[in-house]
């Protein structure tokens, strides 16, 4: 089975922490953020098994943003938007899927 290496942009980690602060101080739910947070990283260490079986996604404005190779998974209501290079799954960015036009 094939393995992909993981790698977040700067751009990825910066989101992560941005929805961790909005829940823990604009929701005042520092507990939630923390799990959400946790989770979020699972849920994007499972690239590792199955980054390159996920289509390519369709939406313009995630090929404008991301690049034409761009392909998404979904964390409850994020987008966890990434490209596979060879055997790396390159995390870009999180984003709210409410988002996607």
């Amino acid at each position: 089975m094939k393995k992909y290496i993981l790698a977040l942009s700067d751009e990825a980690m910066a989101d992560i922490e941005d929805i961790y602060d909005y829940i823990a101080a604009e929701i005042q739910q520092p507990e939630t953020a923390s799990g959400y947070k946790i989770n979020l990283i699972k849920e994007i260490q499972k690239l590792a098994v199955y980054a390159g079986s996920i289509a390519i996604c369709q939406s313009e404005y995630i090929q404008s943003r991301y690049g034409p190779n761009a392909r998404r998974i979904n964390y409850k209501k994020m987008a966890i938007i990434y490209v596979v290079y060879e055997n790396c799954a390159y995390i870009k960015g999180v984003i709210a899927g409410c988002s996607i036009r």
